[in-house]
C-alpha cells in the first residue's frame, strides 16, 4: 500500500475519532451541565421573587402569600415580565375576585411564571370558555396550601357554585412532604388522624435571609 494512502487512512481515522469524542462529550455536557445549570437558575429565580420580602409576606396558615396590589418587574436571564396582583395577592385583576365561575389553583405554572399577565392560563381559559376565571396560583405552593387557600377564599367571599380546577404538577406532591416546623404548613397521618402543623415564621424569616 502506498505511503500516501496509509497516511490518508490514518488521518481519516484520527479525524473520525476526534469527531466521535467531541460528539460524546457534547452529549454528556448537554445531559449534565445544562440540567444542573438550569436547576440553579430556576432556584435563583424562585428566590429572587418568592424569598423577597417586597413580593411576599409571612402567613401563619399558608406559610407565605404573594403581597397584594403588586406591580413589579420580574426579570432574569430568560425573560422580562411584570407581575401585578389584586387585593388578595392573586395574579389577576380586581374584577375577577367578584363572582368568578372558575377557580384555578396551582403553583408557578398556574401563577404564570415567566409570562406576561395576558399570557397566563386563566386568560386562555377565559377566552376559550367565555367565563370569568380567577387565577389563585402561587409560586411554590403544594396541594395542602392550595386547598387551605381555597377554603379561605370561598369562606371569606361566600363563593359557591364555582368550578374548581387544580393544576397539578409532580413537584406539588414533593412539596407536601416538607418536614413539620418549616416555612410551609404540613399534614401528617398519625393513628388514623391527620395532624396539621402550621408554618413557622422563624423558618420563613430564615429563608428570607439566605
Amino acid at each position: 500500500m502506498p505511503i500516501r494512502r496509509i497516511l490518508h487512512s490514518n488521518l481519516f481515522l484520527l479525524l473520525a475519532s476526534i469527531l466521535v469524542t467531541l460528539l460524546v462529550l457534547e452529549a454528556v455536557l448537554n445531559w449534565i451541565g445544562p440540567t444542573s445549570l438550569q436547576v440553579r437558575r430556576n432556584e435563583n429565580s424562585f428566590r429572587s421573587f418568592v424569598w423577597n420580602p417586597e413580593n411576599t409576606r409571612f402567613d401563619s396558615e399558608l406559610g407565605y402569600m404573594t403581597r397584594p396590589n403588586l406591580d413589579v418587574p420580574f426579570e432574569n436571564w430568560e425573560y422580562k415580565t411584570r407581575v401585578r396582583t389584586n387585593s388578595w395577592g392573586f395574579r389577576d385583576d380586581e374584577e375577577s375576585l367578584h363572582d368568578p365561575k372558575i377557580l384555578l389553583l396551582g403553583d408557578s405554572y398556574c401563577f404564570g411564571w415567566g409570562v406576561e399577565d395576558d399570557k397566563t392560563v386563566d386568560k386562555f381559559v377565559e377566552r376559550e370558555t367565555g367565563e370569568k376565571v380567577l387565577n389563585m396560583g402561587a409560586p411554590g405552593f403544594g396541594t395542602i396550601q392550595q386547598f387551605l387557600l381555597l377554603q379561605r377564599y370561598c369562606g371569606t367571599e361566600n363563593a359557591t357554585g364555582c368550578t374548581v380546577v387544580f393544576l397539578y404538577y409532580i413537584n406539588d406532591r414533593i412539596e407536601n412532604f416538607i418536614p413539620p416546623g418549616g416555612g410551609v404548613p404540613t399534614l401528617r397521618k398519625e393513628d388514623r388522624r391527620l395532624l396539621f402543623t402550621p408554618a413557622s415564621e422563624e423558618a420563613y424569616n430564615a429563608a428570607m435571609r439566605v
